[in-house]
């Protein structure tokens, strides 16, 4: 799937009615993300999937800016090498309080990213947050000792 791939599928009428969707493994590349960002179409999500499309920083920079994805209360982006400069800057967006399940798993997010992840997130509104590592960066024990403080059972690190 390309960005033209995604802006026709934001073109459809369909996409409005549209509460979940999941576009995992579609690898859109950085101007599939800012379609996705730019679609008005998708203002009634209430979860987006976006696994393992290789999204790193930059496309999530395009993502988290959008007016669009406000009314997100689940975001999946596994598998994406966003690193802490990605998570940093998701962590920036005034909508990230609003989601009640996060999962960042296997996303290169190290301490900074996840620190800046949990003080943006209402601990009293999450039901998951999953910020658990494919071995690669490894949070210390400090930093998940935090997590674990924070939302209790309710992490994965």
């Amino acid at each position: 799937m390309d960005e033209v791939h995604v802006r026709a599928l934001c073109e459809s009428p369909a996409v409005e009615e549209l509460e979940s969707l999941a576009l995992v493994y579609a690898a859109p590349g950085v101007p599939g993300a800012k379609a996705l960002a730019e679609c008005a179409a998708l203002r009634g999500l209430k979860s987006l999937k976006l696994g393992r499309n290789r999204f790193g920083p930059v496309a999530i920079k395009a993502l988290a800016r959008s007016p669009h994805l406000a009314g997100l209360r689940v975001l999946d982006l596994n598998g994406n090498p966003l690193g802490d400069k990605g998570a940093i800057e998701l962590a920036g967006v005034p909508w990230l309080k609003n989601l009640v399940w996060l999962e960042l798993q296997g996303c290169d997010v190290g301490d900074a990213g996840a620190e800046a992840i949990a003080d943006a997130l209402d601990p009293a509104a999450v039901v998951r947050l999953s910020l658990w590592s494919s071995g690669r960066t490894a949070l210390s024990e400090r930093v998940r000792q935090k997590l674990k403080d924070r939302f209790g059972n309710r992490v994965s690190v």
